[in-house]
C-alpha cells in the first residue's frame, strides 16, 4: 500500500504581544494620561487661563461642583492625571 504523507500547514509568523491580563486599566491608559496633562500644564497661554479661573473661582458664581474641578484642574500634580 502507499503511504499517505501528512503534511501540516506551513505556520506563519506571528507577533508575540504582552499578555494584557496582569495589568490594571490605570497602568493601561496612565501614560496617555500623562502625556496629555504634560501638554496642558506646560502649555503656559493655556494654565495661564486655567489660573485665572482659579483665582476668580468665588468671585465667579460657580457651583460647589464647579468649584471642585476648577481646585482639581489647578492643583493637580502633573504625575496623577487621574486623580
Amino acid at each position: 500500500m502507499l503511504e499517505e504523507k501528512r503534511t501540516t500547514p506551513p505556520r506563519t509568523t506571528r507577533v508575540r504581544r504582552a499578555p494584557i491580563r496582569n495589568k490594571s486599566p490605570v497602568s493601561l491608559v496612565a501614560p496617555t494620561l500623562a502625556a496629555f496633562n504634560d501638554q496642558i500644564v506646560q502649555n503656559k497661554e493655556l494654565f495661564a487661563r486655567i489660573a485665572a479661573v482659579y483665582d476668580a473661582r468665588e468671585a465667579g458664581g460657580l457651583t460647589p461642583e464647579q468649584k471642585r474641578l476648577v481646585w482639581l484642574d489647578y492643583t493637580r500634580p502633573p504625575s496623577a492625571p487621574w486623580s
